[in-house]
């Protein structure tokens, strides 16, 4: 039989167990509380930065967006400067100048005419004859005869002169002498002593033997300063 006094310690012994039990168990649901309260803290407090970090992101990009869409007028967006394009510089007009005298000097021809005859004395040639003012021309430094003459006999001499059938009388420094020739010979005067106004002029030949000579041609050659 089992004394009361065997059991005692067992109950005591099994008292202080239930009290330890219960003080374990009591132990654990705190610890299990601030478990889940911690976790529940380290969820809010990520869920508050995530949830921050999104609106931070959405705020910067709705900012860029409405940057890019809406223009801040504040903001001056530079222009490009065209770059000039080069216009053509206008060529010059040359001015006129007044014509000036130049020292070079200028030759002009008075074409008489042509013909032959066959007189051994002074003799019109005939076709040989033109009206000039040889005053026309300024500045003359001098007007001499030019005849081309041929004799086809080529005997004795050939002489050629310019007549001033107006005044009736030679033209000064104009008769010119040489030897016939079949060939064309220039004859030429030195510089005549004309008179001024218009004149009527006409060559005239004679050969030394009457032998028929041509005048090929025959005109004035006015030299002017």
């Amino acid at each position: 039989m089992v004394k009361d006094s065997d059991i005692a310690p067992i109950l005591e012994e099994l008292h202080r167990d239930e009290k330890r039990i219960y003080k374990d168990e009591k132990l654990v649901k705190v610890m299990f509380i601030v478990i889940v309260i911690l976790i529940l803290i380290i969820g809010g407090a990520v869920s508050y930065l995530f949830i921050k970090s999104s609106s931070e992101k959405k705020t910067i990009k709705t900012i860029i967006n409405e940057v890019i869409r809406e223009p801040n007028p504040n903001i001056v967006t530079p222009t490009p400067t065209p770059s000039p394009i080069p216009t053509p510089s206008p060529t010059p007009t040359p001015t006129p100048t007044p014509a000036q005298k130049t020292s070079a000097a200028k030759d002009y021809y008075v074409n008489i005419g042509s013909g032959s005859n066959t007189s051994a004395d002074w003799k019109d040639v005939e076709g040989a004859i033109t009206t000039a003012d040889i005053g026309q021309y300024q500045n003359i430094k001098e007007v001499s005869l030019e005849a081309s003459i041929n004799v086809p006999t080529a005997n004795g001499t050939v002489s050629v002169r310019l007549y001033n059938k107006t005044d009736k009388h030679p033209v000064w420094n104009s008769e010119v002498t040489k030897n016939s020739t079949s060939d064309d010979y220039i004859f030429i005067s030195p510089a005549l002593n004309y008179d001024t106004g218009p004149k009527l002029y006409q060559v005239q030949m004679k050969s030394q033997l009457g032998v028929k000579a041509n005048l090929v041609y025959s005109r004035l050659h006015i030299v002017t300063k």
